[in-house]
Parts: C-alpha cells; sequence; structure tokens
C-alpha cells in the first residue's frame, strides 16, 4: 500500500523530474522548453499537429457533451468547485494551475490502486483536466498499473495510438470530446505514471 502522505508530498517532485525526461525522450513529440509537470500533457497535445485532425472542422462548444468520460470521477466540464467539493470533501491540497486557475487534489483508489486524483480550472474557473497519478516503488508496479489503466481506457473509448520513448510509454486517445492521455516514467530516480483526460476546449486550442 502506498501511503498517502508520501505521494502528497513526493508526488509533483517525482513528476516534474520525471516529465522533464519525457519531454526529450518520450512523449511529447514536439521539444518544448516548459517544464511543468501538470504541463507536459497539454504541450504534448496542442503541439501535436494530429490534435486538431481528430476532429472534422470546428465545433460549437453547445454541440459537444460536457461529460468527460473519465472513469474515475463522476464530475463534467460544466462542474464547479462547488460541486468538486460535494463530490469530493473539503480535504483538499491545492496549488496554482497550469491554465491560470486553480489544481485541487484528493487522495483517490482507481482500479484498486490508491494514488492522487487532480482537478485543474482555468482562470473563468472553469474545469478543464481531470488526472489521476500514481507513484510506484517498482518499474514493474508502475508498469502494470500502466497497462491496467490502458486496458481500462481501451474498453472505454477504444484503441489508442502508442508513442514510447527510452524508458517512457505514451498512450493517446484524441476525441472530440478531449484528449485523454496516459503517461508512465521508468528511470533510476522516478516510476510514476499518470492518466489525464483534458477538455475540448484545451485539447483542441
Amino acid at each position: 500500500m502506498i501511503k498517502k502522505e508520501m505521494i502528497c508530498k513526493t508526488g509533483a517532485v517525482l513528476f516534474a523530474a520525471a516529465f522533464m525526461m519525457m519531454i526529450f525522450t518520450g512523449c511529447s513529440p514536439h521539444n518544448t522548453t516548459d517544464h511543468s509537470a501538470d504541463n507536459v500533457a497539454n504541450s504534448a497535445v496542442s503541439n501535436d499537429p494530429g490534435a486538431q485532425n481528430n476532429v472534422d472542422g470546428p465545433n460549437d462548444d453547445a454541440t459537444i457533451s460536457t461529460e468527460t468520460g473519465c472513469p474515475f470521477s463522476d464530475l463534467t466540464w460544466a462542474s464547479t468547485t462547488e460541486d468538486m467539493i460535494a463530490a469530493e470533501g473539503n480535504d483538499h491540497e491545492s496549488y496554482d494551475s497550469i491554465y491560470k486557475g486553480m489544481t485541487y487534489t484528493y487522495p483517490k483508489t482507481y482500479l484498486e490502486n490508491e494514488g492522487i486524483i487532480k482537478y485543474m480550472f482555468d482562470g473563468d474557473g472553469k474545469l478543464c483536466n481531470i488526472s489521476w497519478s500514481y507513484a510506484g516503488e517498482t518499474a514493474d508496479d508502475v508498469l502494470k498499473v500502466y497497462r491496467a489503466v490502458c486496458d481500462d481506457t481501451e474498453k472505454l473509448h477504444g484503441e489508442g495510438r502508442d508513442d514510447n520513448g527510452v524508458g517512457n510509454y505514451c498512450r493517446m486517445w484524441k476525441r472530440e470530446e478531449g484528449t485523454i492521455m496516459v503517461n508512465a516514467v521508468i528511470t533510476n530516480d522516478s516510476t510514476v505514471m499518470q492518466i489525464a483526460y483534458m477538455s475540448a476546449e484545451v485539447s483542441h486550442q
């Protein structure tokens, strides 16, 4: 069992180190100078020329479902921080979001694994990213969870696209409702993985 305290206090450091390596060797298909852990998934999508080609022409926001398709949260893209607190409680940590709003984190079990869920809001208070992260003790542990998460996502959303690098693993799903990205980093220093559900607005901007 991974301790809540360890994940909460060291998770941000682990992801910062791990995803900096991912930028240069793995999932992100283009170079970027932004080394923020939370920014990697969004940067990879916005820099990927295939991300906007996934849908046929522009879509009016009103025609896109507010459902996230996320199996580890009941919130929708229309949910507010009040909705989040009603669903998850007041026992959260928070920090500035890469979307110029706030990020809120809670302990969350997904597929029988203890991790952390992150709700990211933009400067207008719109929910735009729901992520779940897991910090394992061994490479085998993280790979097992990564593959289980990919399998679960594939059952829900069909086949994804792999974009792996040395020591890194990445699978993406391009959807009209928003992009899904599963990342894992296996190095001597870091064994971490994350799945991120991004809204259509931040996926295709």
